[in-house]
């Protein structure tokens, strides 16, 4: 029976979206198609508009051709990829080292598994309303055609437009724990309880802090404390009274100078000047560096700082800081666990994982730059 090709696509698109059908319902793998005689003479066509329709085919992956033998439905397993999925533009120039290198360890992770990863980004910088861009059209004509057997989702949060074709295909899915029922993340607020707790045993009690958790952040991540509430319950619980005017946690790190202009604003807001210092993002610390150098503040006299530090990025400050770091490596690591377990339906015993911050220095050593 001749299939109808009533639409006005051209012919070897048509056939091709026949045979795609086809073979994603009920091809099995290693199957022959019929030769391209057969297909023209079946479709009224050309062996030509065939040979046209089964060269898509065979660039997305469902076919492989044989040589002097034929046209055969390609391994679904050789076929698929492992999505990572960025939800901004890496290409933006303040993008952190810290996201850069758990996308490249994850890539480098899932190739060492013999997989292959294709990376999906929206077209949208870090700080940006992410409502008006679209969302990764590409994904989701990967996702049509069966060519995904995970993915992992980085600095981004799930929306129906492309979780529920995924659902659908039932493809394993990890992101972030805090909006995802599967994910690894750094503790954010381990960091503030560590950091506050650091200073208030050097005493300081004039303390400020800085980190970013805008509205974005907040809609995210509602249910779930953050870096920020932290460092107020670590205060309250010491007795320490926190200043709302030292306290800044609105500007996004990837607008420029976004750190300069909230320490500025932090320094200036009272005759009072803080005598401790909580940075809760690297990024940001970049900015606060240059304002402190500005204003001829001198470390660790004036302003003992405790800041947020990427392990591996090789950033040095013009003056001693307390750093505690974490290890992108590390969860790119343990995200590719995870997600390889799902793939293969084993059990994942701890679906939401928090990885801990060290100090870069023994604690000895930073108690030394406190003491300087």
């Amino acid at each position: 029976m001749k299939a109808p090709l009533l639409c006005r696509r051209p012919l070897h698109q048509q056939i091709s979206d026949v045979l795609r059908a086809e073979i994603l319902r009920r091809r099995l793998s290693g199957c022959r198609l019929e030769s391209e005689s057969k297909l023209a003479r079946r479709f009224s066509v050309s062996t030509l508009t065939v040979r046209e329709s089964l060269a898509t085919l065979a660039n997305e992956g469902l076919v492989h051709r044989r040589h002097g033998s034929g046209t055969y439905v390609a391994d679904r397993a050789e076929r698929q990829h492992v999505g990572i999925l960025v939800g901004f533009d890496i290409s933006h120039p303040r993008t952190s080292y810290y996201y850069l290198r758990i996308i490249q360890q994850t890539r480098r992770f899932f190739e060492t598994q013999g997989l292959r990863t294709k990376l999906y980004m929206r077209r949208l910088q870090l700080g940006e309303d992410p409502t008006g861009a679209p969302f990764y059209p590409e994904l989701l004509d990967d996702i049509a055609v069966d060519k995904l057997c995970g993915v992992a989702a980085v600095a981004t949060v799930p929306h129906l437009q492309w979780l529920r074709p995924l659902r659908g295909k039932k493809v394993p899915l990890i992101g972030s724990p805090h909006t995802f029922p599967f994910g690894v993340d750094v503790d954010h607020p381990q960091l503030a309880r560590l950091g506050t707790r650091f200073l208030l045993e050097q005493g300081r009690r004039k303390i400020a802090c800085l980190a970013w958790e805008g509205f974005q952040w907040q809609v995210a991540n509602k249910d779930m404390p953050g870096a920020f509430d932290a460092f107020k319950t670590t205060m309250k619980e010491a007795g320490v009274s926190v200043r709302k005017h030292w306290t800044t946690r609105e500007l996004h790190p990837n607008l420029t100078g976004a750190g300069w202009e909230e320490f500025r604003e932090i320094w200036h807001a009272e005759k009072e000047k803080p005598d401790g210092l909580l940075v809760c993002d690297n990024v940001l610390f970049a900015d606060v560096v240059v304002a402190i150098m500005e204003l001829g503040i001198r470390i660790p006299d004036q302003l003992l700082v405790v800041t947020h530090s990427v392990k591996g990025s090789g950033i040095l400050h013009p003056f001693p800081a307390v750093r505690l770091e974490c290890d992108p490596d590390l969860i790119a690591l343990t995200m590719g666990e995870m997600l390889v377990k799902l793939m293969k339906k084993e059990t994942v015993s701890e679906p939401k994982i928090y990885l801990s911050f060290r100090w870069a220095e023994s604690l000895k050593e930073s108690e030394k730059i406190a003491a300087r």
